[in-house]
């Protein structure tokens, strides 16, 4: 929303805009306008919005609070056992957390895992017609904690080769979630 940093984006192939619920909002905005914006001075900038689904950082701002609850309720973080142990802290440290992105993730109410619900969440709170996709971060090709994966009250290390196929398999329904509900 910013007219010189817009610029500078357009100056760019590619631009990766940090996105959160609500954004642009305070300032009366949209992310769809601030991308037609950058692309109105340059068409040939690829703009993704910025999303990440491997942890989350507690307590994280207002703007997080329904993603959070969703997390919360639903018991989407890694824990060390089962689902009423200790939530695994992130490579982040203080107050970031692992969210169990695999296919044991405990399902919601409407039967999704984190991997399915978090990619429609980010089609439908990030999408813009504007915007030529997704930037997931953090994507990687085994978990960097120890955590009880696949919720049978057993720590799950992070080098076993079942646990990586696991992880992998997790985000492979992430992505397949994400096509699917913006293609």
């Amino acid at each position: 929303y910013n007219a010189d940093y817009q610029k500078k984006l357009a100056r760019l192939n590619v631009a990766i805009l940090a996105t959160w619920p609500g954004w642009g909002s305070s300032q009366k905005t949209t992310l769809d306008t601030a991308v037609k914006q950058i692309k109105a001075i340059n068409p040939n900038t690829k703009v993704f919005a910025y999303v990440i689904g491997e942890s989350l950082g507690i307590p994280s701002s207002s703007a997080w609070v329904e993603y959070e609850s969703k997390v919360n309720s639903a018991n989407w973080w890694l824990y060390t056992n089962g689902l009423t142990s200790s939530k695994i802290l992130s490579d982040f440290g203080h107050d970031c957390y692992v969210i169990n992105i695999t296919n044991y993730a405990k399902k919601d109410s409407s039967g999704q895992v984190f991997a399915q619900w978090f990619a429609n969440y980010s089609a439908s709170e990030f999408n813009s017609p504007s915007l030529d996709g997704l930037f997931t971060d953090n994507v990687f090709w085994k978990p960097r904690r120890d955590g009880d994966w696949n919720l049978d009250g057993k720590v799950d290390s992070q080098n076993d080769a079942s646990v990586q196929g696991w992880y992998r398999q997790g985000y492979r329904l992430y992505l397949d979630s994400l096509k699917k509900a913006m293609p």
